[in-house]
C-alpha cells in the first residue's frame, strides 16, 4: 500500500508542477496586463471658440477637462485650444465627427441645418430655469437623442448650461421697449431657433461668429446683439451697447462631444468619468452664470451707463405669442426625423413648460 501511494505521489508531482506553472504564468500575465490597463494614458485635443478667460471656458468647457483629468488621476489629459486657435467655431463639430480632434464642442445653432433635433432646446420662450432645462435634456436622452448623436459619429458627454438671451442694442438703433421696436432690427444671431424667433418678431437675424460682432456693431452692420450676457462681456460688447432689453426669449447650448470611435475605444471607467464630469460641469456652470450676472455683468453694465429697459410683461407676452409659429414650423420640419424622435422631444418640451 505504501509503495502504491509513493508511486501515485511521484506520478502527481509533475502534474501539480505543471498546473502550478500554468497558474503562475496566468497570474503574471494578468498582473502585467492589469498594470498596463491601469497605466494607459490618453491625450486629447479640445478646441473652443470663446477666449480662455470667458465664463464658459473657465467654468464649463475647461472646467470639464480639468475635472476629467482629476478624476482619472492624470490618465486623461487635454490640449486646450481656446478662441478658435485650432479650428473655427462653425467647424468644430465636423472636426470631432471626422476625428480631426478627439473632443470638442457642439454649437447647436451653428449646426441647425445639419443636426436639427437638438434645436428643441432652443424653442422660443421655453427657458424657465437651469434645472428645468436640464431635466428636459435628460428626457431627450432617454427617448433616443444619444442614438441620434451616434448616427453622426459623436457621443455627447455633457449638457450645456446657457443663460437666456437678451437684446443688446446700439445707440443708433435705440431701446427695445415693445414688439414693434424689433421690426427691421439687424440682430447678430447664432442661427437655429434664435434666428427663427427673431424673424417671427419682425427682426432681421444676421448669422455671424461671436468674435466678429464687435466690429459689426461699430460699423452699423448690426443694430443689436443676442447672446448670453456673460459672453457679451467676454467679447467686450458692452463697449458698443447703449440699451439692454431682457425678454429671456430663448437660449441654446454648446454641449461637449467625443468622437464616437474614440469613445468606443475607451474603457468604461474613463467613459463613466467623462459623464460624471459632464454632469458636474453643467451644475457648476449654471451656478457660476447666476453669480456672474450679479457680480460681473451688472456692475459693468452700470459702470458703462447702459440703460436696462424695464420691459412691460404685456409686451413680453406679445413677443411670446408672435413666436408660436416657430414651434409649429419646428414640429412640421422635425417631428418625423429619426423615426419620430423629433415629435417625442417636442412633446417633452410642451409637457414641461407649455408652448405659446
Amino acid at each position: 500500500m505504501k509503495k502504491l501511494y509513493l508511486k501515485e505521489l511521484k506520478r502527481m508531482v509533475p502534474v501539480k508542477a505543471i498546473s502550478f506553472g500554468i497558474v503562475l504564468i496566468v497570474a503574471i500575465v494578468m498582473t502585467f496586463s492589469g498594470s498596463a490597463i491601469a497605466t494607459e494614458k490618453w491625450t486629447f485635443k479640445f478646441p473652443t471658440f470663446e477666449p480662455e478667460h470667458s465664463l464658459f471656458s473657465k467654468q464649463y468647457w475647461h472646467w470639464w477637462c480639468y475635472r476629467v483629468e482629476e478624476l482619472s488621476e492624470g490618465r486623461v489629459k487635454f490640449e486646450k485650444y481656446p478662441g478658435q486657435t485650432l479650428i473655427k467655431a462653425p467647424d468644430i463639430f465636423e472636426a470631432v465627427k471626422d476625428g480631426i480632434c478627439e473632443t470638442g464642442l457642439f454649437t447647436i445653432p451653428y449646426e441647425a441645418g445639419f443636426v436639427p433635433l437638438p434645436t428643441a432646446k432652443e424653442l422660443p420662450f421655453s427657458f424657465v430655469d437651469f434645472d428645468t432645462h436640464h431635466y428636459m435634456w435628460l428626457q431627450f436622452m432617454k427617448v433616443g437623442l444619444q442614438d441620434y448623436f451616434h448616427s453622426y459619429n459623436v457621443h455627447c458627454v455633457a449638457d450645456s448650461a446657457w443663460d437666456a438671451y437678451s437684446f443688446w442694442t446700439s445707440k443708433r438703433w435705440g431701446p427695445i421697449e415693445k414688439l414693434e421696436d424689433l421690426k427691421g432690427c439687424k440682430i447678430r444671431s447664432p442661427g437655429g431657433q434664435m434666428s427663427e424667433a427673431c424673424k417671427a418678431m419682425g427682426a432681421v437675424p444676421v448669422a455671424m461668429p461671436s468674435p466678429e460682432a464687435y466690429t459689426a456693431m461699430e460699423r452699423g452692420t448690426l443694430d443689436c446683439l443676442t447672446m448670453p450676457e456673460s459672453s457679451n462681456i467676454a467679447f467686450s460688447l458692452e463697449e458698443v451697447t447703449a440699451y439692454i432689453c431682457r425678454p429671456d426669449y430663448a437660449t441654446t447650448g454648446v454641449p461637449i462631444i467625443v468622437n464616437l470611435d474614440v469613445w468606443n475605444s475607451l474603457p468604461k471607467e474613463i467613459q463613466d468619468i467623462m459623464h460624471q464630469a459632464g454632469e458636474e460641469a453643467y451644475f457648476n456652470c449654471s451656478e457660476q452664470i447666476i453669480k456672474a450676472d450679479k457680480e460681473m455683468v451688472a456692475p459693468i453694465v452700470e459702470k458703462r451707463g447702459i440703460k436696462v429697459v424695464d420691459l412691460d410683461p404685456k409686451e413680453r407676452e406679445r413677443m411670446r405669442k408672435a413666436c408660436a409659429s416657430v414651434w409649429d414650423k419646428w414640429l412640421e420640419d422635425n417631428g418625423d426625423t429619426f423615426n419620430g424622435l423629433g415629435k417625442k422631444m417636442y412633446d417633452i418640451v410642451v409637457r414641461t413648460v407649455g408652448r405659446p
